[in-house]
């Protein structure tokens, strides 16, 4: 399979519909595809199958300048041993493109399109103006293929290859010829200098002292051209030079030579892979891998799974590093097919996100609470330790979801509903039981910078609390309007940051006997998390968390600024589950109070979340708080211990 063309760039897309798009294979072709939604890269890659037979191309295109999300290229494109007049593009297996050809100028152009509504859209406007659709004086001359070498890099790669076996072949059989014509007694004496200087360079080359094993084994062959296995040695130290073509060559003449046959093949596809001869790698990798050989199958495997994820083909990625960490001898590299492997899952993840447009989680769980309103223990006048039901639900519906932003909307409530020591009722304890709404409206964008995903996300809601302080019903006591932001992107692949801005509007609908107990208030918030992975593939992290909120209410006892900081430890342990221990300090300083109040709270958790099935999760937690105050009321210790059940789908 071949095809030769001269890339401008490149255009790609996804579709539903299949097409047949003819073409005149005799001339160049442009090719331009909009992607929508806007899709920011450089290039991107499509994949072009003949109508008539089981030949399949690929051709990159590059992003159009000035031009957002559009990518373009121009060709000449031949597949198979005879040139196709109908061809049908795919951004994937299943995605086929839907396609508008027109000429104008002599000049057949392309225009690509995710659905037919935006081709529609195109092909109207172009047929309302009479300004030129391609501009004849920015494209290059092409020459006709019949009668120049390929210019597509994958296609010259290989007759790079080939022309490098070809002269290393006439080499050395030039180099044989003149060997034979030796006296015996020469022979004998080239071959003593020969097999001197070849046992000098493997030992350099187990030294890794490449440049002079190259240097040797070639002077080595001078003396005896025909001793395969040194021309093994040489293209193995060739390939750590990075001579690739020339690797090729002399491994190729070294075929029937007594050497390793899955190393053989694992260099070879090593080399393929460097020149992005990527269907040769896979078929050398494959023989190695399949020779089960300790030291090469698992690394063979490890590559193959690279070429497969970067070819989309998540599957067979998945398979071969797989493969690898049961195989490899290498525990870096089992380490780094692990994260492979969590990549992958976060993108079929991802897609599977794309085509679940509902989601929803049922949640219920008992805790034990020692101080359920957070007071001095000199003051309690009844057992105010309680048993406490958390039950409620969430749901989000995505309003639109794709890999460069989505919105969805989200509706929660939870309810409390406790009972003291003894599992009575009693209505001090219900009066902290708050019953919460919500409804809010996430939004984010992802981008890209060098390399590495950046995410923003706006998040607007708006959320009651209801709580029955009088003993008789259940009433608002304060809503809220809230908007956040947060940016969250990498510094590196272990190091992970978030940054968090809110702003609240609260409403409070609390009687006081004095202005200065009024809630109402307006709330900023800002917070930062720092995630360092320490082993990502044990799952093993370190959260450093800092915030500071300012509540800025309407009573001056009520009035406050508090100071946050925390650390947490992540990692799979107890019940072979994610296990976490969190150390938090909190600050708070009423300055505007009449008592000028201060509270300091330190709090040690401990919490395991585990999967007991596809939808079923189990979280325990544990929690022990000391609070000091400079107001007596405001000192006290407390433990709570909190299970919680969650049921969540997707649809």
């Amino acid at each position: 399979m071949k095809i030769i063309l001269f890339i401008l760039g490149f255009s790609i897309t996804l579709s539903a519909w299949s097409q047949n798009i003819s073409f005149d294979p005799d001339a160049p072709i442009y090719i331009e595809y909009q992607t929508n939604p806007i899709v920011v890269k450089d290039e991107i890659s499509v994949d072009i199958q003949d109508a008539k037979s089981p030949s399949r191309i690929r051709v990159s295109l590059q992003a159009k300048p000035d031009s957002a999300g559009k990518f373009y290229g121009y060709v000449w494109l031949q597949i198979g041993k005879t040139i196709t007049n109908e061809v049908q593009f795919f951004k994937t297996k299943k995605q086929v493109l839907t396609g508008w050809k027109h000429t104008q100028d002599g000049i057949q152009a392309l225009f690509l399109f995710e659905n037919e509504a935006d081709k529609k859209t195109f092909v109207d406007k172009s047929s309302k103006t009479n300004q030129p659709i391609v501009d004849r004086s920015k494209l290059p001359t092409l020459v006709n293929p019949t009668g120049a070498a390929p210019v597509n890099p994958a296609a010259k790669a290989l007759e790079n290859s080939f022309n490098a076996e070809l002269n290393e072949a006439t080499k050395y059989e030039k180099l044989i010829a003149a060997y034979d014509k030796l006296t015996p007694d020469q022979r004998k004496l080239n071959d003593k200098r020969s097999a001197q200087l070849a046992e000098l360079a493997l030992k350099n080359y187990k030294n890794r002292n490449y440049p002079a094993a190259e240097t040797q084994f070639t002077e080595s062959l001078r003396f005896n051209p025909t001793n395969s296995i040194t021309k093994y040695y040489l293209g193995l130290a060739l390939y750590q030079n990075k001579k690739y073509d020339k690797s090729l060559a002399l491994l190729a003449l070294a075929e029937g030579s007594d050497y390793n046959y899955a190393e053989y093949n694992y260099y070879k596809g090593l080399n393929n892979l460097k020149l992005k001869n990527y269907s040769k790698a896979i078929e050398f990798l494959e023989n190695a891998r399949e020779e089960k050989d300790p030291d090469y199958s698992g690394p063979a495997s490890f590559f193959m799974g690279h070429v497969f994820f970067q070819q989309e083909d998540y599957s067979q990625a998945r398979k071969n590093f797989e493969i690898t960490v049961d195989t490899s001898p290498n525990p870096k590299m089992d380490r780094e097919a692990e994260m492979m492997l969590e990549k992958i899952d976060y993108i079929e993840g991802f897609k599977n996100q794309m085509n679940q447009r509902f989601t929803y989680s049922l949640f219920a769980g008992l805790g034990y609470d020692s101080n359920v309103l957070n007071i001095s223990t000199e003051n309690l006048s009844t057992d105010l330790a309680a048993y406490r039901l958390l039950y409620g639900a969430q749901g989000s519906y995505k309003l639109f979801f794709d890999y460069s932003h989505d919105m969805a909307v989200e509706a929660a409530v939870s309810d409390y509903y406790s009972m003291d020591s003894k599992f009575k009722t009693d209505t001090t304890i219900q009066s902290a039981d708050p019953l919460s709404l919500s409804i809010g409206l996430p939004y984010h964008k992802r981008f890209e910078y060098k390399r590495r995903i950046l995410t923003w996300g706006l998040y607007p809601s708006y959320s009651t609390i209801n709580m029955n302080l009088d003993g008789s019903s259940r009433k608002k006591i304060v809503d809220s309007g809230i908007l956040g932001t947060d940016l969250v992107f990498a510094f590196s692949e272990k190091v992970f940051s978030r940054y968090y801005l809110e702003f609240s509007s609260d409403k409070s609908a609390i009687e006081v006997s004095s202005e200065a107990n009024d809630s109402t208030a307006s709330k900023y918030t800002f917070s930062t998390t720092q995630t360092w992975m320490l082993e990502p593939a044990e799952r093993k992290s370190i959260d450093f968390d800092l915030g500071y909120i300012l509540n800025a209410a309407n009573g001056d006892n009520v009035d406050y600024g508090k100071l946050s900081a925390g650390v947490a430890y992540n990692f799979t342990g107890l019940w072979k589950a994610m296990n976490m221990i969190e150390l938090n300090y909190t600050s708070t300083d009423y300055n505007n109070s009449d008592t000028d109040r201060k509270d300091q709270v330190a709090s040690l958790m401990y919490g395991i979340s585990k999967d007991l099935s596809k939808k079923l999760n189990l979280g325990l937690n544990g929690t022990y708080s000391i609070s000091q105050s400079n107001i007596d009321n405001y000192d006290y210790n407390k433990f709570l211990v909190q299970s919680l059940l969650t049921y969540s789908g997707a649809f």
